[in-house]
């Protein structure tokens, strides 16, 4: 198998971080996978790779809805209703990885649009 070497001091790609941070809810290490998770947001992977970016990013919204951080990922997910990105209200509506987020409020506005 090849590897390509990072340099010394390098971050892990965004796509990487979504899926330590997955494997570390799966393996019940949630500290672990929100080091993860707030590194990939600070990070910003859509300045980066726009469309890879924002799915990365949509991936971090339904780990946070499995976290149980509601509101960060209703922020998330406000954010990518406001760029081009594959979220829109009739995803929400329909993703069971965000059904858990249908009861709060603010994300009930967030689908209802601008005011």
């Amino acid at each position: 198998v090849l590897h390509r070497r990072r340099p010394a001091g390098a971050q892990p790609g965004f796509v990487v971080l979504v899926d330590l941070a997955a494997a570390s809810i799966e393996l019940g290490d949630t500290v672990a996978a929100m080091g993860y998770l707030d590194s990939l947001v600070v990070n910003d992977p859509i300045a980066e790779e726009a469309f890879r970016g924002s799915f990365a990013l949509t991936e971090a919204a339904r780990l946070l809805v499995r976290l149980g951080l509601h509101d960060r990922a209703t922020a998330l997910l406000s954010r990518l209703l406001a760029i081009p990105s594959p979220v829109s209200g009739s995803l929400l509506r329909v993703d069971p990885g965000f059904a858990p987020l249908h009861r709060e409020p603010g994300f009930r506005r967030l689908l209802q649009g601008p005011p």
